[in-house]
């Protein structure tokens, strides 16, 4: 993987949360993972990874750029309140998320 460039970021104090609009640089590569992504922002951004939710993230067509969206919480119990499950579930690692579906079924 890539760079990955903060291009906004905006601190939501009614939310109590960070709003980061990022790119990914991959040259001759696939998409990342949002698992890698979500490392490389909380690394960039001094931060632990599990309060760093990605929330959309998009790779333009016939280039080497995927753009995003990501919160930013200080606390997983916050984030649990205000987030879609499906969000949280996206973000989770895919061990962890293999257990949950297999939970669910």
């Amino acid at each position: 993987m890539g760079e990955v460039k903060l291009l906004k970021e905006y601190e939501n104090p009614l939310l109590e949360r960070k709003e980061v609009e990022f790119e990914v640089t991959h040259v001759k590569a696939s998409s990342p993972s949002r698992f890698e992504v979500k490392e490389k922002l909380a690394e960039k951004l001094g931060v632990d990874p599990k309060f760093v939710y990605i929330i959309k993230m998009e790779t333009k067509t016939n280039t080497w750029k995927t753009f995003g969206i990501a919160h930013v919480y200080n606390s997983e119990e916050r984030a649990k309140l205000l987030l879609p499950k499906h969000i949280i579930l996206r973000n989770l690692p895919k061990e962890e998320k293999e257990k949950v579906e297999k939970e669910k079924a």
